[in-house]
Order: C-alpha cells, then structure tokens, then sequence
C-alpha cells in the first residue's frame, strides 16, 4: 500500500474515534475485523504494523475514557452497565501482576525496573528482556505468550527459519484460543476458521456454523502423537492453559492418551522413548492445570462435586502413575528424573489450591497418601524421611536440586493434605519429628520457609496430636536458632488464628 494512503487511513481512524462517540467500537471492530479476514501471518511485517495501530487505537480510547469532560460523554453513549470496564484498562491493570509471576525468569539487557515505573500493557509488549530458566522453576512461563510474542522479542530470534516462527506464533493462537474458550455448547455461531472440513463459508470467507472447542479438540489432540517436538511443545503449553469450563472437555479427548501412556508393556527402546515422553507431556499439561486452580475447581474441575474429592479418573490416573515411577525407581535417566519433578509438582499444585479444611476430603482412601509421601521422600535426597541428618550430611552447604525440592514439596503437601495418615509419625519417638527437625534446620531459606509452612499445617490440622505441640515448645528452648525460630513463629501463628 502507498504510505501517504496508509497514513490518511490512519488518521482517519483515529478522527472517527476521537471525535465521535456513537462509532468508536464501530471502528475497533471493523478494523480488528479487517486484520482477521485480510492480513496474513505470512507478512510479517504489515502484521506487526497493523498491530501497532489497534494498540494506538485502545490507547486512545482508554486516554479519552479518563480525560475530564470526556468520561462523561463517553458514558452517555455507552449501551453497556455502568461497572463494564473497558478490556483495554483491565489489561492495563493486569499488566503489572503478569509481569511480577515471571520477572524471576526474565532477563533485560536495560537498566532495573523501578518500584514507581507504570506499567502497562504497551511497556509489557515492548520490554526488552528474554526468558531464562529458574533453579527451582518447573513450569513453562506460556501465562506471557503476549510478552513472548513481542515485537522486541521477535528481533532477537530473527535468525530463526520461518517454520519455527509460525510454530512460536500457532503455540500463542493455542494459549489464547483455550484461555478465553467456551464450552461447545455455549460456542458462538460465527468464527473465522481455516479448515474448511468443518463448516462450510460464504463466498467472502466468513464461517456458518457453530464451530467448537470440541471440534478443536479432536483435531488437536492426535497431533499429541507425533515426533516434532515443537509441536507437541505447543500443544501442552496450549492444553495446559485451559480454563475450566472446557477442562472436562479436554481430559475426556485425552483419556485415550492417558489410558495407553500408563500401559506398561514390553516393547523395543523407540517405542518405549515415546512412551515416555506421551507420558511426560501429560504430567507437564497437568501440572499446569493443577497450578491453575483448574483442576481442583469444585464446579467444572476432577473434584465431586458433592463429596470435593477426586473424581475416579484422576485417582485412577494418579495411582496408576504412582505405581508406574516406583517400578521405575531404580533407574536415573534424564527423562525420568523430569517425570518425577513433574508428578511431584502436580500433586503439589493440585493440593495448594484447594482450601485448608477441604483437603481432608481430596484423597478418599488414605493409604495413597501414605504411598504418595513414601515415593517423594524417596527423590527428597537429604530430606527423605530415610534421612542422614545434615550435621552428619557429607556437605553441610548441600545445594538441594530441583528434582529435590520439587520432591519434598510434594512430600509437605501431601502430609498436609487433612489429618496426619500414620499416628506413628507423630508418636512420643515419632519419624516425623526428626524429618521435621532436618527441615526447619536448613540453611536454604526456602527450604526452611517451607518447614514453618508445614509445621503450622501441621499444628493446625491436628489439634488432638499433644505430642506434636510438645514437640514445637520443646524445639523452642533446644533447637538452634533456626529450628527455634521456625518453631516459634508456627506456635504464635496457629494460636493466634484460634484466639
């Protein structure tokens, strides 16, 4: 296109939003209607221009909402409630929040961000900065798919092929598209589409029908099968990000997946490596569905929704993976050491995010925990309950290990999850006094900030267990600074919330 013909569209664009109330969301959807049904992914650099122009649009529009004398004209002709926000002030104010849950995975090349700098969705996309991993981290950052996708971040991988920059773009459509998806019930009779097998269009390419997140579903989820890595990356970051209106949706296209992935069977080294790796990419989706509070959702997540534990299908499927990583326990490949890390981190996620007295009621049958806290305590290293203490530990500075901490994470949660499982733990010469005491004494301080956490659970959930109390005074007076500490604050926190 001519620039002098782009820049009067332009300017005519925005005239029309400034000046005339009754046509400014005329304008925005008829222009984001015009990126959809004519700008291709392919060009690359008229797409990032287009963008451009519909954030300057939202700009202005968010600017005119708080300009005085303006927010009340612009009220007068707005149709909806008066407490609709505008999307692009609740992105705004979001913007901040997003960047906190993934500034200790970032690196920038500019200067440290000010505790006073405002920031907005606009400073979000134009950042610059590249994501790293965290020592603890398990999780993939998908949640910034808008910061990944950035202008200022795509230079940076300017080199790659073309391939992998419409895989990078398709994995943030995935992100989005099960983010803000529907039930296929509640679908919306008119969305643009690129498979024609799936409805038929009119002549100027807008789709008839009632397109679903199930009909996605069933295309997507055989993808899960094949080799291309980046590939099957994208879809777990995508599945992973489903909310959980279509969750069930969602677990019943992969059942099938889940049912062959816990099959254990003789088979040849290239079978069994796919194997695996179908098996590790449905913890990881898992994980991040658990860590969303997706999962444990009492209304459309695995939990009943009269009795708040877990359906049979994720107790099956947690079980079944249980015994198939303790028959694998021997063994120290790559693979398995990140199944572990996974499985630990769901079951983590999973229990976090349910409420304190609710937890009791997740695991109908006790003795799982039991066998859950046994298996983590085994990938624990020096916090496993068969333990050294660290003053005898062959190096008192141990850094602890991802798979590590995931591990006694996962212990912590599940012992916490309702009333102690074993009364012998907590006995006169209980195991867990000294599992605790390792713990607490830690010179990690996130270890140890995970030691008050479990010792004030731990008081609070077993308010009949007097040797445990005794324990927590006792520890008190003999412990070291740390131990006593930790002990300390646990005591003044549980006793404070019952006074």
């Amino acid at each position: 296109m001519d620039d002098e013909l782009r820049h009067i569209a332009q300017n005519s664009l925005q005239g029309l939003l400034v000046d005339f109330v009754d046509w400014r969301e005329d304008v925005l959807f008829g222009f984001t209607n015009f990126l959809l049904r004519e700008v291709n992914d392919t060009h690359h650099s008229l797409l990032d221009t287009s963008l451009k122009l519909l954030l300057q649009l939202l700009t202005q529009w968010k600017l005119i909402i708080h300009t005085p004398g303006k927010a009340s004209e612009h009220a007068k002709g707005r149709s909806s409630e008066d407490d609709d926000r505008p999307m692009i002030d609740v992105m705004d104010q979001l913007s901040s929040s997003i960047l906190e849950s993934f500034i200790h995975v970032a690196v920038s090349d500019s200067t440290t961000l000010p505790l006073t700098h405002n920031v907005d969705l606009q400073w979000l996309v134009e950042w610059n900065a590249v994501l790293v991993n965290s020592h603890y981290d398990v999780k993939s950052p998908s949640h910034v798919w808008i910061f990944a996708h950035s202008p200022m971040n795509a230079k940076k991988t300017s080199t790659a092929s073309s391939g992998d920059h419409y895989v990078t773009l398709w994995r943030n459509y995935l992100i989005l598209c099960f983010g803000v998806a529907k039930p296929s019930i509640m679908s919306p009779g008119h969305l643009r589409v690129s498979t024609p097998e799936i409805m038929a269009t009119t002549p100027d390419g807008t789709a008839i029908g009632t397109p679903s997140v199930g009909v996605l579903l069933k295309q997507l989820v055989p993808l899960m099968r094949l080799e291309s890595i980046e590939i099957t990356e994208s879809l777990v970051l995508g599945f992973g990000r489903t909310n959980s209106l279509v969750f069930r949706e969602l677990v019943e296209e992969l059942h099938p997946l889940m049912k062959e992935a816990l099959e254990r069977r003789p088979e040849n080294k290239k079978r069994r490596e796919r194997r695996d790796l179908l098996r590790l990419q449905l913890l990881r989706i898992f994980e991040l569905l658990a860590d969303a509070g997706v999962i444990s959702d009492s209304t459309n997540g695995a939990l009943e929704r009269d009795t708040l534990a877990l359906g049979a299908l994720f107790l099956e499927y947690v079980d079944l993976t249980r015994m198939l990583l303790e028959a694998e326990n021997d063994k120290e490949v790559e693979i398995l050491k990140d199944m572990r890390a996974h499985f630990s981190a769901m079951i983590a996620n999973l229990i976090q995010c349910v409420p304190v007295h609710h937890r009791r009621f997740l695991f109908p049958q006790q003795s799982l925990r039991h066998h859950l806290f046994i298996l983590f305590s085994q990938w624990a290293g020096p916090f496993s309950i068969m333990f050294t203490p660290l003053d005898r530990y062959s190096d008192r500075n141990h850094q602890i290990t991802r798979y590590q901490y995931c591990a006694l994470k996962a212990m912590s949660a599940v012992l916490c999850c309702g009333p102690v499982f074993d009364n012998v733990g907590l006995s006169p010469d209980g195991y867990l006094y000294k599992w605790l005491d390792n713990i607490l004494a830690c010179q990690d301080l996130r270890v140890h900030q995970l030691g008050c956490e479990v010792v004030v659970l731990l008081l609070e959930l077993n308010p009949d267990q007097i040797n445990l109390f005794n324990w927590a005074i006792d520890r008190c007076y003999t412990g070291s600074y740390q131990l006593a500490s930790g002990c300390f604050k646990a005591i003044a926190t549980v006793c404070g919330s019952r006074y």
